[in-house]
């Protein structure tokens, strides 16, 4: 599939600066300038923000280094593609500054953009909100947003609601990132398929928080979406895009060079 109409894109997630991983960084960033999609596609929760966290025990990280952090970042990508359009749209970690813990005369101050340069470069299109109108942004038939379930459940619910029938959903939010290679399609039953499909990227932050020390990060990867959508003028009763997922790397794989790095640093 490939028309004057098409629309390329490159869509990634959940980089949780400062805590991300550096090397999931460089291949975005490689990836991106292989590619050189018409859109490049932020997916949310590139900062931690836990200082605007609800939880009390979520550590302490300067504001600034994390903003600056999270900055060079967004400069780094847009280096590599300096003529795609770039979307950032909000998860809810950038939501975090809504919370009661911040001030209301203070918020103004605090905002993201305020304090990294990089933002004048990327559209802002909406807000976190769990809406198919407001809360998300469009390609033809492919919907992006950061996301809002974690449960295999409530990600198939928010895919159906979010998405139109022959649409592909675009999010975030998870940290698991769909198999490598085509777009995954929604199963009513283990034989009836829907005709709806989904894509995550994963993230490409540190794999291992302590907020996880307890919990299974198995399904946890790095990666990123790649696609193209047929901006359309009228719905279509078929697929008007294609997808695909690449994988950097998995839980695993992560943990294993992250030991073995360790191992090389102690005895060294």
């Amino acid at each position: 599939m490939s028309r004057k109409s098409d629309v390329s894109f490159l869509a990634f997630s959940c980089v949780h600066a400062p805590l991300h991983d550096p090397q999931a960084i460089d291949q975005t960033v490689e990836l991106i300038a292989k590619e050189r999609p018409d859109v490049v596609i932020h997916l949310g929760d590139g900062m931690e923000m836990s200082w605007a966290s609800r939880f009390e025990d979520a550590g302490e990280v300067d504001a600034l280094a994390e903003y600056k952090s999270h900055n060079d970042i967004l400069k780094q990508f847009r280096k590599a593609s300096p003529k795609s359009r770039r979307i950032f749209l909000p998860g809810n970690h950038e939501w975090r500054l809504h919370s009661p813990r911040i001030e209301p005369s203070i918020r103004a101050a605090l905002a993201w953009r305020i304090h990294q340069p990089e933002m004048q470069y990327w559209e802002e299109p909406c807000h976190y909100l769990h809406c198919r109108h407001r809360g998300v942004f469009r390609l033809g038939q492919v919907v992006f947003c950061h996301g809002h379930a974690c449960s295999v459940s409530g990600v198939k619910r928010e895919v159906t609601t979010m998405a139109r029938e022959w649409g592909l959903y675009v999010h975030g939010h998870t940290h698991r990132p769909t198999p490598p290679g085509m777009a995954e399609r929604l199963m009513a039953t283990a034989t009836w398929p829907l005709n709806w499909w989904r894509a995550n990227p994963g993230c490409l932050r540190d794999l291992s928080p302590e907020y996880m020390s307890g919990q299974d990060k198995t399904l946890w990867g790095h990666g990123a979406v790649v696609g193209r959508s047929q901006i359309t003028k009228s719905p279509r009763l078929r697929r008007c895009w294609e997808s695909r997922t690449v994988i950097f790397r998995m839980y695993d794989d992560w943990a294993n060079s992250s030991a073995a790095h360790q191992m090389a640093v102690s005895s060294g």
